[in-house]
């Protein structure tokens, strides 16, 4: 893909080996129509040909995502909308998350303000979560009758286990970005001024491994824990030694390290 790329709501600019996907809804990036299509049309340009390893999603507005937009909520079900136009837009949810989970780059989400709702849901999708101390998180749909309808109740349950998982859903709490660090929903949490720059390093740190690797490393642990994850990590080290990035890596490891065996002693 070329970069500089823009949408509406979301941008795509390269940093090295990272291309990073900005957030721009104002005011707090809440999550209708157009910003999920902006975001659509974002991972189909980094599915077309990226040269990129590793994707950094942040924010240009003081909040991640809250979540759905409430006047859109309020337009789909109000007394002129319908339970079927909720569910659409719930589904298109689920398959944006799910496509994106699946996208062959390292994915680094950088939290601050608020992620909640379908904002949580989208960093929980992401391979990596670093958030700000001071960021609130959680899933409280239960608070308004619903109930998370992006795939966060699979994946939190997934990441985080079934005990926090439901702990966070059923009362809806919302937990600071220390305490997710604790719980196992983000992987560090840090001063809010320093957010970017260490889910930016983190992202380059991700994208150093061939491609070839980084698709064989997050189909084994999608597959987690499972016979299909055993065989997958045989297929895929099979497709790593074919490949030329990675047997290049592999010749510079051995370089670097001679065998040390009877016939060197």
């Amino acid at each position: 893909m070329y970069y500089p790329w823009e949408g509406l709501l979301t941008s795509l600019v390269r940093r090295g080996s990272v291309a990073v996907l900005t957030l721009s809804r104002p005011p707090v990036n809440a999550i209708d129509e157009k910003l999920l299509g902006d975001l659509e049309n974002a991972l189909t340009q980094l599915s077309s040909g990226s040269d990129a390893a590793a994707v950094l999603v942040r924010s240009a507005q003081r909040f991640f995502s809250p979540g759905v937009d409430i006047a859109m909520i309020d337009r789909l079900v109000g007394p002129s909308g319908s339970a079927d136009a909720l569910l659409a837009f719930n589904q298109r949810l689920q398959d944006f998350f799910a496509a994106w989970a699946r996208l062959d780059l390292i994915t680094v989400a950088a939290l601050e303000g608020t992620a909640t709702g379908g904002g949580l849901e989208f960093a929980l999708a992401c391979d990596l979560r670093i958030a700000a101390d001071d960021t609130r998180l959680g899933l409280p749909e239960a608070k308004i009758g619903l109930i998370p309808g992006g795939g966060g109740t699979q994946r939190l349950v997934r990441l985080a286990g079934l005990s926090v998982a439901t702990r966070l859903i059923v009362t809806g709490e919302l937990i600071s970005g220390a305490d997710a660090a604790r719980l196992g929903v983000v992987h560090a949490a840090v001063s809010r001024a320093d957010v970017e720059r260490t889910a930016l390093e983190l992202a380059h740190h991700a994208a150093e491994s061939p491609r070839a690797t980084i698709v064989g490393l997050k189909e084994c642990l999608a597959l987690a824990p499972s016979a299909a994850g055993y065989e997958a990590e045989l297929t895929h080290t099979r497709r790593i030694l074919e490949s030329n990035d990675s047997r290049k890596l592999i010749g510079k490891f051995l370089t670097r390290h001679p065998r040390h065996d009877a016939d060197n002693d």
